[in-house]
């Protein structure tokens, strides 16, 4: 699930990417620079803007709810060696 998220959002952020790109030969390079720093602080400022909601909901998550389903590792000195 985790895989098909992050190319989802990959597939999505390159294709915005190429589409802002397109206007390099038609705009003013000084405005689309501003125009890219402008995308940039607006993200910023969206993420921000997220951030106490969004703590706000992860930190009131007991520490209880909190699943382990990897198997525990044998100590090295443990383990059995193959020539006794």
């Amino acid at each position: 699930m985790m895989m098909e998220i992050s190319i989802i959002t990959s597939f999505t952020g390159n294709l915005h990417q190429s589409y802002i790109g397109s206007y390099f030969s038609t705009m003013d390079k000084t405005h689309f620079f501003l125009l890219c720093a402008a995308i940039g602080g607006v993200a910023g400022a969206v993420t921000w803007l997220f951030d106490r909601p969004l703590r706000s909901v992860l930190e009131s998550r007991p520490a209880g709810d909190i699943v382990v389903t990897a198997e525990p590792q044998a100590e090295p000195h443990l383990e059995p060696h193959a020539g006794v």
